[in-house]
C-alpha cells in the first residue's frame, strides 16, 4: 500500500535534480555492454534480487546492472518519471494494487518469445504488460497439536466451526482477505466472491457471516508477525496467514498445517517503464526473473515467494514446496485477489463499514 503521496510537481522537482542519482542507495556493477537500472523495495527481497538476479545477468551478458531501492511512493514517482522522460528507472516492481493503474499508461508491452520463449509460464503469470515474480497467499493455517483427536480443518467452513473445532482464533483485522472467507465459508464459489461482494445483498451476507464467528475471535491482527506470535503463543489455534510467515512456526517447533483451499492468491510482478532506453537489457532481466528455475529454487530457499515456473522447485525439500502457492495443486484451489476491487469506490466503502463493524 502507498503509505505517502508526492504531488506530481515536487516529483519532477526531484526528478530534476541531479542529486537523486547520487543519493539512491544503490548497488552498481561496472561493465560497459549495456545498462539495466531495476527498481525494488527495500529489505531481504531486494538483497536476494540483487545477490542472485542481478549478478547472475552480469555474468551472463555483461550489463552494467543497477538495484536501487524503490520508495513509498512508488506510483507517483514512476508516472512523474514517464511524464518527464527523465527515467531513473527500466525496471520497476509492480503489486496488483498499483498494476492496474500502470498497465496502459506506464509500461512498455513486453515481447513474450524473449522472455518466454519456451512457453512454460502460465497464463496468469503473464500480462502484457508484466510478468509475474512473486506469489504469496494468505491461507488458513491450524496447530495440529489443538485440534480435536483425529480431526483437522480443511475448509473455511471448518474455520466457522467451532463446535467441532474449539479454540481461540485469530483474523487480519481488514476487510480484503477476511470477507472473501467469509463469503467462501458461506458456500460462494471461490470464483464468484467478488461478483458477490460487488452487489448489496452480497456485503451484508459477508457481514452476516463475520458476526458469527466475531465472538470466536481472540486476536485482531495487523501485520504477518503479530499473527505468527498469536499462534506461537496459544492465543489463536487457527488463522488466516501469509505463506512466508509459517516457515517460522514450523523452525520453533510449533506443528503447523496449511489449508490452501480457498485461500488468496496474490501477485506481484516486474514491468518495463515505458520510453526505457534499454528494452533490450530489461527483457533480458524478466526472461532470467521469471523463468530460470535453478535461480528460482535458490531465491524460494530465503524468501518464499516463487515465480510461476512448472517444476522449478520439485528438488526442494517436501517440507517447503508445501508452504508455497505455485506449488501443485495450490493455484487451482485458491482464488486470485483482486486488489482493485479493495481500492474502487465500492471496496473503501466497504473497508469503512468493516472498521465501524469491528468497534460494535
Amino acid at each position: 500500500m502507498l503509505k505517502t503521496e508526492l504531488s506530481r510537481r515536487s516529483v519532477l522537482a526531484i526528478l530534476g535534480s541531479a542529486g537523486v542519482v547520487a543519493a539512491t542507495n544503490e548497488i552498481a556493477f561496472a561493465q560497459d555492454k549495456g545498462e539495466l537500472t531495476v527498481a525494488i523495495p527495500g529489505g531481504v527481497v531486494k538483497d536476494m534480487e540483487t545477490e542472485i538476479y542481478a549478478k547472475a545477468l552480469i555474468s551472463e551478458k555483461g550489463y552494467k546492472v543497477t538495484v536501487v531501492n524503490q520508495p513509498d511512493a512508488a506510483l507517483e514517482q514512476l508516472r512523474a518519471q514517464v511524464d518527464s522522460g527523465r527515467l531513473l528507472w527500466d525496471v520497476t516492481e509492480i503489486n496488483s494494487i498499483t498494476f492496474p493503474a500502470m498497465q496502459l499508461e506506464l509500461l512498455e508491452p513486453i515481447d513474450y518469445s524473449i522472455v518466454d520463449p519456451k512457453n512454460i509460464l502460465p497464463d496468469y503469470a503473464k500480462k502484457p504488460n508484466a510478468v509475474l515474480v512473486l506469489a504469496w497467499a494468505t491461507a488458513l493455517t491450524q496447530r495440529t497439536d489443538k485440534l480435536p483427536q483425529g480431526k483437522e480443518m480443511k475448509s473455511w467452513a471448518d474455520f466457522w466451526d467451532v463446535t467441532t473445532f474449539p479454540g481461540p482464533r485469530a483474523m487480519r483485522k481488514t476487510s480484503n482477505h477476511t470477507l472473501e472467507f467469509a463469503l467462501i465459508a458461506d458456500g460462494v464459489s471461490k470464483n464468484d466472491v467478488y461478483n458477490v461482494l460487488a452487489t448489496s445483498e452480497g456485503v451484508d451476507r459477508a457481514f452476516a457471516k463475520m458476526d458469527q464467528i466475531k465472538p470466536h475471535i481472540n486476536v485482531w491482527w495487523e501485520n504477518g508477525a503479530q499473527a505468527v506470535q498469536a499462534m506461537s503463543d496459544g492465543e489463536a489455534f487457527f488463522s488466516p496467514m501469509f505463506n512466508g510467515r509459517l516457515q517460522k512456526l514450523t523452525d520453533s517447533g510449533i506443528p503447523t498445517k496449511i489449508v490452501w483451499e480457498g485461500g488468496a492468491f496474490h501477485s506481484t510482478y516486474h514491468g518495463i517503464l515505458k520510453g526505457s532506453k534499454h528494452v533490450k537489457e530489461a527483457h533480458d532481466w524478466l526472461h532470467m526473473r521469471a523463468t530460470n528455475a535453478d535461480l528460482a529454487a535458490k531465491y524460494v530457499q530465503t524468501v518464499p515467494y516463487p515465480a510461476a515456473i512448472a517444476g522449478a522447485y520439485d528438488k526442494l525439500p517436501a517440507s517447503l514446496q508445501e508452504l508455497l502457492p505455485t506449488t501443485p495443486p495450490h493455484p487451482d484451489i485458491t482464488f486470485i485477489s483482486n486488489e482493485a476491487f479493495w481500492y474502487s469506490e465500492q471496496g473503501t466503502a466497504i473497508r469503512e463499514r468493516f472498521l465501524e463493524w469491528l468497534l460494535v
